[in-house]
């Protein structure tokens, strides 16, 4: 934690980072002086905490920033950083503005910067914390983090008397510097009566290795549904050129009354870089 009454922090299971020097964790914040409380990890860690000095050079973010920027570093006494060891991860923890409306809360995501300095967004196991005002999603490398407000999803009303149907667009996507994301459009008929609908997208390799899942707000029936994916896996690392399918999962209820068969929900879509 980064002290100070700013509950921001990482943490690590067993494991997560191999040496067998002594590791001390740098967490560095913009803006502001912040203290923080020892606490051990493995035989020894200690916290040092300086602050950033000077400009910082914008990159083309994932959405609104919402929060501090938090740089989190491990690093041998020897003077290596280190990173987390293959197959780990850590549970990241951002402080997010506390004006927030509730609105403007459902969209945030944590940001990563990464090598080659660009941002995506890490959703794996991600939580908000109303009363600390935090979010969290675990990552699989230590960077640079951030609270953004994220539009991930855009809702619109169907045309009246229109069937079920789900799409990717566009598709084949093609990565440019223009194009950095695809959507998964899912039209939701009206059914009678009128019914919310909670909808999950899992996105998979050819080979049936989950790469990312999408969990949209939920949204009532009668409306289209366009859900936005970053083209990044569920640790935020970009997903290569390849053929994914997708598949849509909704509210059993719904799906009876509005006579959608299971085929229906499964599509594939072709990321090209």
């Amino acid at each position: 934690m980064t002290g100070e009454g700013d509950p921001s922090g990482i943490s690590f299971g067993g494991g997560a980072v191999f040496s067998t020097e002594t590791l001390k964790l740098i967490i560095q914040k913009q803006g502001g002086s912040v203290s923080a409380t020892a606490m051990k990890y493995g035989a020894k860690m200690a916290f040092s905490i300086p602050k950033i000095g000077g400009g910082r050079a914008m990159a083309v973010l994932p959405g609104a920033l919402k929060s501090g920027y938090y740089d989190f570093k491990v690093k041998a006494i020897g003077g290596l950083f280190q990173q987390l060891a293959p197959g780990k991860t850590a549970k990241v923890e951002i402080q997010f503005d506390p004006v927030l409306l509730s609105s403007e809360i459902a969209k945030l995501q944590i940001g990563r910067e990464e090598t080659d300095g660009s941002w995506t967004t890490i959703t794996e196991g991600r939580t908000i914390d109303l009363s600390n005002h935090t979010i969290s999603a675990y990552t699989g490398h230590m960077s640079k983090f951030a609270a953004f407000e994220v539009a991930t999803a855009t809702v619109t009303p169907v045309t009246p008397g229109s069937a079920f149907k789900t799409y990717a667009f566009p598709n084949p996507c093609v990565v440019s510097p223009t194009v950095a994301k695809a959507s998964i459009r899912i039209n939701l008929p009206a059914v009678t009566p009128a019914a919310t609908v909670e909808a999950e997208i899992k996105i998979y390799t050819i080979a049936g290795e989950l790469v990312q899942t999408l969990t949209p707000a939920a949204v009532a029936s009668g409306n289209q549904l366009d859900v936005d994916w970053l083209l990044t896996n569920k640790d935020g690392a970009k997903v290569a050129s390849g053929v994914y399918i997708y598949q849509v999962k909704l509210t059993d209820s719904y799906v009876s009354a509005a006579g959608i068969g299971k085929a229906d929900l499964i599509k594939k879509i072709a990321v090209v870089r």
